[in-house]
């Protein structure tokens, strides 16, 4: 198509293989056209395994050897966990669960669960400690080819060590001790589905849990939780932030919450993942009986009514999600929303009122930069309106909040420079906010790998404390002169209720990709592509898992040349002209 005329395209013998994987992944995607239907019922049996591929090992010598090391498993004390976490004993439940079912259908045992091992047997010994850096990290020590001792801090360390050893024998790896710790506190992967089932920037169907978790259980909920731990994701945010729609307010209302506490949240809570709420910063005024409700033109944060109605809503949810109640993710004074701008009040006096209603329960609030168009800097260039709302409050927002930054100072486009606020905001914790749906990047339709891209924006040097303060080392709270807590890492969700879940098989990558940067913040996107396809494809032959690697790895440049070359403009379709990220509103002024 974009040769010209007289050109005639010349394969090679060794093209033929590329060609027929492209073929295979053009048939196995939904077709673009096909409009997506918003389901009352999302569960699909067909949905792909994914990386949780689970097949017998055809390499006879390691399986005999991994299913040693499964055959029994021993248990920490029953008791011994119950101060490092409620959640504990659901949390080893699962995963006995998760052993047991990668034992059965790629080893083809049977796992027994024994007080201790005998001598000279071999096993998994499941026990707390490991000297770990992180509370989420996990030890693996491996004795005399027999044992597998695995510790952790807390029972979720266990989830995640299980989930560890289950990838290395699906890539039939040796089993070598190592100690791993999550490099960012935070890992959330953030849902914009809307609770009539509608996806804003959805590219793969309708949502997985809404309307469905309004009415009842679903065991989809339990796969999404699943695959959300197996790649280390502490957190799922449950909706749109665009809250304030009619569809969308009545998620804070008694009725609704109580029926998430009772089909949604259970799931999560059994895979250690916390749950946020995107909250309407004017809910006062839109929820709860109309008797009750605070006028619009009252809701100024520091009103104290105001505050006394979010610590009520925050109790009223805690009290029904006590295991796993993770807190509000917050977009104000943008696009239309209300905030304490509206009042002419700075953006951590309203972060940090919905954060003292939060503190007593553990919650956290993340409150987004993207902001623009506030108090006078309409006339601005779009690229430093936020670094200009937010560099004055440095070290005004109470330690439960949480600023998230997108990664570039616009809005995920195709390539940006990197948001001045990291690097900017010394005092404040702050985490990095990226788009793994492809809102700019094919809509699920191009094949582009997002981890390559992201690896830029972590490695980039800021410079904010000389040398080697780039943005994964901040995250890491690793670099001298700054004063935050806590860090995280957030990608919106590309996922939907296509039995693909992503659309384009290949976007499912992306999804894999956040969970293994935000685990690892230097981890290379080769070697993230390369286990991503080893263990969705596990039968391909090794030729081949570099092939899908390379392609995902050449992925982003290659739609870059020919979508937005110079990162200066864009080629869409309809329904960008005249929007906040048309070019000729975006590039200009100062």
């Amino acid at each position: 198509h974009f040769l010209p005329r007289r050109t005639k395209p010349k394969f090679r013998r060794s093209d033929y293989p590329m060609l027929l994987f492209v073929i295979v992944v053009a048939i196995w995607s939904p077709p673009p056209s096909t409009a997506f239907s918003v389901s009352s019922n999302p569960t699909n049996e067909k949905l792909d395994p994914l990386w949780l591929n689970y097949v017998p090992l055809e390499n006879k010598a390691a399986a005999k050897r991994y299913a040693c090391f499964l055959s029994k498993i021993v248990l920490p004390a029953s008791d011994s966990g119950i101060d490092r976490d409620k959640n504990a004993p659901i949390l080893i439940d699962t995963t006995i669960d998760t052993i047991r079912e990668f034992a059965n259908i790629s080893l083809g045992i049977e796992i027994e669960v024994v007080d201790m091992l005998p001598q000279d047997d071999c096993g998994l010994e499941i026990t707390y400690g490991g000297n770990l850096d992180h509370e989420e990290g996990f030890s693996i020590n491996v004795r005399n080819e027999r044992v597998i001792r695995l510790a952790a801090t807390r029972p979720v360390g266990f989830l995640y060590g299980v989930f560890e050893l289950i990838s290395r024998m699906q890539q039939q790896l040796p089993i070598q001790s190592c100690a791993e710790s999550p490099d960012v506190d935070l890992r959330i992967w953030q849902l914009w589905d809307d609770l009539d089932g509608h996806i804003e920037r959805g590219y793969s169907g309708g949502s997985l849990i809404w309307p469905v978790a309004i009415e009842r259980y679903d065991r989809t909920f339990d796969r999404l939780a699943k695959y959300l731990a197996s790649i280390g994701l502490n957190a799922l945010s449950l909706n749109n932030v665009n809250a304030c729609s009619d569809k969308n307010i009545e998620l804070l209302e008694a009725e609704t919450l109580k029926r998430i506490s009772q089909n949604l949240a259970p799931s999560f809570a059994r895979y250690g993942v916390s749950l946020y709420f995107s909250i309407c910063y004017a809910a006062p005024s839109l929820v709860g009986p109309a008797a009750q409700r605070i006028a619009n033109a009252s809701l100024d944060p520091a009103n104290p009514a105001v505050e006394r109605w979010w610590r009520a809503k925050a109790r009223e949810i805690h009290a029904l999600m006590p295991h796993n109640f993770g807190g509000f993710l917050v977009k104000a004074d943008s696009e239309n929303h209300i905030g304490p701008g509206t009042f002419n009040r700075t953006e951590d006096v309203g972060a940090n009122m919905l954060a003292t209603a939060l503190e007593p329960f553990g919650g956290r609030v993340l409150w987004r930069a993207f902001v623009y168009n506030l108090n006078g800097l309409k006339d601005r260039d779009r690229a430093v309106q936020a670094y200009l709302t937010f560099k004055p409050l440095d070290g005004k927002f109470k330690d439960n909040v949480i600023v998230q930054i997108k990664n570039g100072p616009i809005d995920f486009q195709v390539r940006e420079p990197v948001s001045p606020l990291f690097g900017g905001l010394r005092q404040t914790n702050v985490m990095i906010e990226l788009q793994a749906a492809q809102e700019y990047t094919g809509q699920q339709i191009h094949m582009v790998g997002l981890s390559k891209m992201w690896r830029s924006y972590l490695d980039f040097d800021t410079h904010a404390s000389g040398e080697n303060s780039t943005v994964a080392a901040l995250l890491k709270r690793e670099v001298p002169g700054f004063a935050n807590t806590v860090s995280g890492m957030a990608a919106v969700s590309n996922l939907g209720n296509y039995s693909n879940w992503t659309g384009h098989i290949m976007a499912a990558s992306n999804w894999y990709g956040l969970g293994k940067l935000a685990w690892d913040t230097r981890r290379s996107s080769r070697s993230i592509h390369r286990e991503w396809a080893r263990r969705v494809f596990p039968r391909v032959r090794p030729g081949s898992v570099e092939l899908v690697a390379g392609m995902l790895e050449s992925s982003w440049e290659t739609y870059e040349k020919y979508d937005s070359p110079l990162g200066l403009g864009f080629v869409v379709g309809d329904g960008f002209g005249g929007g906040p990220c048309d070019p000729n509103n975006v590039w200009h002024g100062d």
